[in-house]
Order: C-alpha cells, then structure tokens, then sequence
C-alpha cells in the first residue's frame, strides 16, 4: 500500500511538472514570437518593401534574415487579402494564407497570438498589422514555431529524468518497505484489523471491569479513564489529557513512573472513597512510557468479605 501511495505521488509530480513546463515553453515561445512579429511589422525596410513594385522579392530577403537571426519557423508577410508574399516554400508564394487565424490581423489591425495547424503543420504563431508612414494597413507578419520544435525543447529537458525516474522509483520502493517494516514492528506485528479488534476488546473490557482503571503517558497526563474510575473521581470533572495531580491530588502515579517500581495493594482515600490502589509502571520496549493504576472501593470489598463471612 506504502508503495503503491509513493507511485502514485510521484506519478502526479511528474506530471504536474510535464505540464507546467509545457505550458510555460508555449507561453516563452508565444512571446518570443509576439515581439519578432511586432518588431517585424515596425520595420522601416519592411514598410518600404510593400511600397515597392515587388514586394514578394524584396520581402522574402527580409524574411529570410529575420528566420535566420530569430530561429523562427517561419516569417509570413501578407498583403490585405491573405495572400502571402513570403512563405518557406516558394510554390506557396500569392497563395491565401492558411490556418483561419490572421483575419483580425488584416481586417481589424489586432496583433495577438495564437495555435493553428497550416500546411506544415501545428504551430504558434503571431500576428503584427503593417502600416504605411500615413497610417494605412498594408498587411500584416506572421511569424511561427513549430510544435515539434516545442517538443525537442521539452524532451530535452526530459532526458535528465530518465536518470531521476528510475532512481526515485527504486527509492520510493526501498523507503516503503524499510518504512512498512518499521509501522508493523512498531505496532507489534499486527495488521490494522487486527488492532481496531483489539482496541475495540480493550474498550469493552475496560468498561466492563468494577476497579477504576487510570493510566498516565510520559508527562504524567490523563490518557485513560474507564467509567469506574469517573464514578470514584467525580463524573463532572474533566479527567482525560489532565495532569494526574489535578484529578487525584494524592496520587503516586508519577512516583511509580519516575522509579519505575510498582506498588501493590496500598489503601488510599481518593474523593472521600477508601479504595485500595494498585499502580504499575508501562513499559514498552524497555522504556517506561507510563504508568496504570487500578483501584476498588473498600467498601465494595468489606461488603463482599461480610458477605463471604455469613455464608461461611
């Protein structure tokens, strides 16, 4: 079970960490792109391109420079219509523009980002409106990156958990038995039914005994208190997590604990009831963790001793 938990927390961080870089390289990328596109679109050598009577030709040397300086997929410069001036592959010069995403580029002047497939394929890609010196639009640039190459970037970065995978695997595994073993020996080998049966019998016994049963931990607090014992204490009072020395002024119980002595048999007036105290030290794997006292009205016990004298 420890091992299956630790799989499966670090199956969710590995992938709540794939995602995360994922979706911050497409966010770096799509800023990457958004500032080549506008700085693009405010070339002055651009603008003069358009203007010129062969804007494929003079566009397409830009083009080329900026995919070469800026590592770009592609610098798309279309005129009004969609039509490209300048395209990776030539054949698809004065062809419409595909993908579907650059009309509020052209026709309402936005510049923005967005993911589309072309004909090449997935990408992310800007768009930046071109305006002449008057202010007209004369066009817009769209500038993308490929997905595969959003890919080869993650991967890249993947290659360091093919060591970090198999090692966190083997750990987890290791750490979960070393940790299981540690649980079932410190509870005594048991499985968890076995201890809620048994924790259940406790407290069926408990409640079932006539002797008050008090036990203290290490700092001499209140951890156990059948109704035996709040019948002799006092049931208004709060008895459990108290100091042993506010519910029962004259105990011995810390004595017992710092001596790690019982002491057997020893009568005791405990809120006006003469009851006889048993009081034992808890130890657990040689260390005294506690103590437990048990305790019987003498009343009680003189009736029983009366009533044992008439039948003899």
């Amino acid at each position: 079970m420890n091992l299956f938990s630790g799989m499966l927390v670090l199956t969710i961080v590995i992938s709540l960490f794939y995602w995360s870089l994922v979706d911050n390289t497409e966010k770096q990328i799509a800023v990457q792109a958004r500032s080549v596109a506008n700085l693009a679109a405010s070339r002055v050598d651009v603008v003069r391109g358009y203007l010129t009577k062969d804007p494929p030709e003079v566009l397409g040397t830009i083009a080329e420079q900026i995919v070469v300086k800026t590592d770009a997929a592609f610098v798309v410069f279309l005129d009004r219509d969609g039509l490209r001036y300048t395209h990776p592959n030539p054949e698809l010069v004065g062809k419409p523009f595909t993908g579907n995403d650059e009309l509020p580029a052209l026709r309402e002047g936005k510049a923005y980002v967005s993911k589309a497939v072309g004909i090449s394929g997935p990408s992310i890609r800007a768009f930046a409106p071109v305006y002449d010196y008057a202010g007209n639009q004369l066009g817009a640039v769209a500038v993308g990156f490929w997905e595969p190459n959003i890919s080869n970037i993650i991967w890249g970065v993947f290659r360091i958990l093919y060591i970090i995978i198999p090692v966190s695997l083997v750990s987890v595994a290791l750490f979960s038995y070393l940790l299981a073993g540690n649980v079932k020996k410190t509870l005594f080998g048991m499985e968890p039914a076995e201890i809620a049966t048994q924790l259940k019998e406790r407290e069926t016994m408990l409640e079932s005994v006539r002797e008050g049963i008090v036990a203290i931990d290490a700092d001499c607090r209140v951890t156990v208190a059948n109704s035996a014992a709040r019948r002799i204490l006092g049931p208004e009072k709060k008895i459990i997590d108290s100091d042993v020395k506010k519910v029962i002024p004259n105990t011995r119980l810390p004595i017992v604990l710092e001596n790690n002595a019982a002491e057997l048999d020893e009568p005791m007036l405990v809120n006006d009831h003469i009851v006889l105290v048993n009081r034992i030290p808890l130890v657990v794997n040689n260390q005294t963790v506690g103590a437990i006292s048990t305790f019987r009205d003498m009343t009680e016990i003189n009736s029983l001793a009366e009533e044992l004298t008439g039948a003899r």
